[in-house]
């Protein structure tokens, strides 16, 4: 929903571009507008990412509660795919 809400306002600003020009205040008030968007959509997906990470790290520890490198490493590897 937020992913449509901001492709919706890019075409907004699109629009205010091409009728107010750039410096005009309405298309910086969507500009602005749509910035919001965008920082809130990136906060929600570092969340999504802090809550897969800490899923999987339980995963690296082994029976006697070392820290396994390679499973670690393996955990790094998908969060930063998820990203």
């Amino acid at each position: 929903m937020l992913r449509k809400m901001i492709d919706k306002l890019k075409q907004e600003l699109n629009q205010c571009i091409d009728v107010y020009g750039l410096s005009d205040e309405r298309t910086i008030s969507k500009s602005q507008e749509l910035d919001k968007l965008i920082v809130e959509e990136q906060k929600s997906i570092d969340r999504k990412v802090k809550m897969l990470a800490l899923e999987l790290v339980p995963c690296c520890v082994d029976t006697e509660g070392q820290l396994d490198r390679e499973k670690l490493n393996q955990v790094r590897r998908t969060v930063n795919e998820y990203k």
